[in-house]
């Protein structure tokens, strides 16, 4: 019976690496930079399991991600190489990368930004407001985004340009002081972009005093900026309600605003009331910016939400034959995603996220006294998924408490990644889970050094044994029993350390693992009892040891990436393996213009595994091999991004092994702060495939996301 029931567990035990499959990620997990420095909160949106994240210094800025500053709250980011750009408190905005002119787009939704491009040569870094065709970039600059209307300065005199993302082959276009006195957008269902610039008939002179504008001149200018054909009193209180100023009848302010002449300290003054970006020449003061907002008696951050619905209806009933299988075809499922994050000081600081989750799907929850049970291989209803404390100085952070840790250069499928647990109650709709640890992260220049100590093991969560996405098909009755690691040796503690950095233009990475495998083996526990031997399956987390290093560059338009991590398993008790991964993503912008796209995006990866010593300890009967889903798989996703809110998809994973194969095409909208997905899914293979028993699970689901 023993061996009866472990060969039918040989395809059932379903882990992060099946789970890092994702089909449900429509944007790439592709880095496009990092973050610098924060100061309160920035919250990043659009991640592909859907939970809220705050981002730290060192955490990845991924490509179309949304980030928010809360007020009193500011942030750095490095975009690419060579460029830096400030954020406000109380802003909104979305970075996208145009990879094949190495080009990042920010669409600033609300708040202001201070750009930076520290490079030769024409920017990188393009800004726009509600147009999504024309872009603006200068070496520095300053953009605002208030009340539906768009802002661009440049700074130090930098020349600006102008892109258009519309029209095939369009370059960089400069554009003179004397040009850029007002431009607007062609479309005249578009609020016009305005740049606050000097005219040509008023270009200072070196020699020159400086010019005193009139009261009546200053609020003509502010009325044609803002677009009013109200009184001049008028003009005047919107501008002041824009930059913050408490003095709406005074029209000197709006000749210190709108004026030839305009002076530094009185836009320091107002940019810092309303946004906290200081426009001075040594950038915006956190501290200043911590203390204006005390005394202004600011309200506190509010509570992040994430409202996730899904409605799965399967084409097919499951198998009748294979035992209590959940019968149902149609399931509904919705979770409640909430978070905040707390800074008692410049240095200290609280973080928390967690979920409410409710489905229709049988026996996938603990009870509810077994809630507090961070342990569990069951759901929780409601679920703390990362609670932890941040100490920052100023080349170190120290962290401790419970926290999503990602690592790995792949877009789709990380080797190093192996030790993050996951949900994969729904394989292809995963959730990824935090972790216990104690973290130290050493910032040396271009390079952070980080160690993690992981003192209790998350376990992955699998389908249900009656669930129609379980893989173990039997109606034998048979007990499963977990057996979690104790104690604080080296062989029942994680630890983790990671190198990583950036030199000769491309990104590396270098890890060292050791403690308790995440992805569990079975183990084969006989007890005779009146001369009746009675067999338990016990899932054993066994220590492990790894190495793994990864590479991210691009040549000539391809971003080309790579990880290779070899295991060692103690005693035998596991597979000894080695694993690699190479791919790239190539995003295409030109000819599918012809076609009414904006571009393509193709992501391809390749994961191979080299079996060098198989489990061989007695008792043990299965090994974590059917846990490693990419021993020589084919798996990517083509993006046809028709505008910045439809695109359609095409994701698809190719089990050569097991001549299996799952593919989903899908349509996706985004409107705002929510987002619309309608995909399919189909799954076919041999038996010996997880796709070829998922054949009954084709299925249609609708998703739709709105954060608030």
């Amino acid at each position: 019976m023993a061996i009866k029931a472990s060969l039918l567990l040989s395809l059932f035990i379903l882990s992060s690496s099946l789970i890092a499959q994702d089909f449900t990620r429509r944007v790439p997990r592709v880095r496009i930079g990092s973050v610098k420095k924060v100061s309160g909160s920035l919250v990043g949106l659009g991640r592909s399991d859907r939970s809220l994240t705050y981002l730290g210094r060192g955490d990845q800025i991924l490509d179309k991600q949304t980030l928010i500053t809360r007020s009193s709250s500011q942030a750095i980011i490095k975009l690419g190489y060579q460029s830096e750009v400030i954020i406000g408190e109380n802003s909104k905005l979305t970075i996208t990368f145009m990879q094949g002119k190495n080009r990042y787009l920010i669409r600033l939704l609300q708040g202001v930004i201070r750009g930076t491009y520290n490079g030769a040569g024409k920017p990188e870094v393009y800004v726009t407001g509600n147009s999504l065709d024309k872009n603006y970039g200068s070496s520095q600059y300053d953009a605002l985004s208030r009340s539906g209307r768009f802002y661009f300065k440049p700074r130090n005199k930098s020349p600006v340009y102008k892109f258009s993302t519309s029209k095939e082959g369009r370059s960089q276009l400069e554009i003179s002081r004397e040009e850029i006195e007002l431009l607007s957008q062609s479309d005249p269902n578009q609020k016009p972009v305005y740049f606050l610039k000097k005219t040509k008939a008023k270009v200072k002179k070196k020699e020159a005093a400086p010019t005193v504008v009139s009261s009546s001149s200053a609020v003509s200018e502010a009325a044609a900026i803002f677009g009013l054909s109200e009184t001049a009193t008028t003009a005047v209180e919107e501008a002041s309600s824009i930059f913050g100023s408490s003095e709406a009848s005074n029209r000197d302010e709006a000749a210190n605003i709108f004026g030839d002449e305009v002076l530094e300290s009185k836009i320091k003054e107002k940019f810092s009331d309303n946004t906290g970006v200081l426009l001075e020449k040594k950038g915006p003061t956190f501290r200043e910016l911590e203390v204006a907002a005390k005394k202004k008696k600011e309200a506190k951050n509010p509570l992040d939400l994430s409202l996730y619905l899904k409605s799965t209806l399967y084409s097919s009933a499951p198998r009748e034959d294979v035992g209590n299988v959940d019968p149902q075809s149609f399931h509904q499922d919705a979770r409640l995603n909430f978070g905040n994050k707390y800074s008692f000081n410049d240095v200290e600081s609280l973080t928390f996220s967690a979920w409410l989750d409710i489905s229709n799907r049988k026996e996938v929850y603990n009870d509810i006294g077994e809630t507090f049970d961070l342990q569990s291989s069951k759901r929780n209803y409601l679920y703390l998924n990362e609670l932890y404390y941040t100490y920052t100085t100023r080349d170190m952070d120290i962290q401790f408490g419970k926290k999503i840790l990602k690592t790995g250069k792949g877009i789709i499928y990380s080797p190093s990644d192996s030790f993050s647990p996951a949900d994969g109650t729904v394989p292809t709709a995963p959730l990824f889970l935090g972790n216990f640890f104690i973290s130290a992260d050493y910032y040396l220049g271009d390079w952070t050094l980080t160690g993690i100590l992981l003192p209790t093991v998350v376990p992955n969560k699998s389908p249900t044994q009656n669930s129609r996405w379980t893989t173990l098909y039997s109606d034998l009755d048979y007990q499963l029993e977990q057996d979690l690691p104790s104690g604080f040796s080296t062989r029942e503690t994680q630890f983790l350390l990671k190198l990583e950095g950036t030199k000769w233009g491309t990104d590396w990475l270098f890890t060292f693992f050791n403690g308790p495998n995440t992805n569990p083996v079975i183990r084969n526990d006989i007890q005779v009892i009146n001369n009746t031997p009675t067999f338990t399956l016990i899932q054993e987390h066994v220590p492990i040891t790894y190495l793994s290093a990864g590479f991210s560059t691009t040549l000539k338009g391809f971003e080309l990436h790579g990880e290779f991590l070899t295991q060692n398993a103690e005693d035998g008790r596991d597979d000894s393996f080695t694993a690699m991964m190479i791919g790239f993503r190539y995003v295409m912008d030109n000819w599918p213009k012809k076609l009414g796209l904006n571009n393509i995006d193709f992501v391809l990866e390749h994961g191979r595994e080299t079996l060098r010593s198989p489990q061989s300890q007695p008792f043990y009967a299965l090994s974590s091999l059917n846990a490693r889903f990419y021993q020589n798989s084919w798996v990517g996703t083509m993006i046809f991004n028709v505008n910045d809110s439809l695109s359609f998809n095409y994701d698809f994973h190719f089990d050569l092994k097991y001549n299996g194969s799952a593919q989903i095409l899908g349509a996706n909208y985004n409107s705002g702060s929510s987002q619309y997905r309608l995909k399919t899914e189909v799954f076919s293979g041999d038996e010996e495939s997880n796709f070829g028993k998922w054949d009954l699970n084709d299925n249609i689901t609708f998703e739709y996301v709105i954060n608030y």
